[in-house]
């Protein structure tokens, strides 16, 4: 059964002592890191979790085909924007410290050969990596808010 490159990167991430740490925990006892957007259940019930993020995959160009069995394109990259809010006091300093371990992570992820699978080389973790740190507007109390972009190679087999 094959995965997802979304199931890749939030086992990985999940699986990751140094980013969970940093993470809220909701109100089902997950860690508040969540498929495109926030739940709104949790803002309707009155218990704001924070920090949290959200990941989504922004594109995925196909570009060549590797490996027997397919005259389709198997091999690509991947950009995937990650969005991480705070409202804490020290909101900069602990966002810093999410990026520090998103980037970490990314070093050594593997989207082409996932974990069971018998790689015959290693990837480079990511082509592109960009953070920046923000503002939430309008926002009451004000939540800090950090975006990266991030590009790496996957494969479809």
């Amino acid at each position: 059964m094959s995965v997802s490159v979304e199931q890749l990167l939030y086992q990985g991430l999940i699986a990751t002592p140094a980013f969970t740490s940093l993470l809220g925990i909701d109100a089902g006892g997950n860690f508040a890191f969540y498929d495109k957007q926030l739940p709104q259940q949790n803002f309707n019930a009155g218990t704001q979790v924070y920090p949290a993020g959200v990941y989504q995959r922004i594109t995925s160009p196909r570009l060549f085909y590797m490996g027997p069995g397919s005259n389709q394109a198997t091999m690509g990259r991947a950009r995937f924007q990650l969005t991480f809010w705070s409202n804490a006091p020290n909101g900069t300093v602990l966002l810093d410290q999410i990026d520090r371990a998103v980037k970490s992570f990314f070093q050594t992820f593997d989207a082409i050969y996932p974990p069971g699978s018998p790689p015959t080389f290693i990837q480079a973790g990511f082509t592109s990596y960009d953070s920046r740190t923000e503002i939430e507007p309008q926002t009451q109390p004000t939540l800090q808010k950090l975006v990266i972009n991030v590009i790496f190679w996957f494969s479809d087999r």
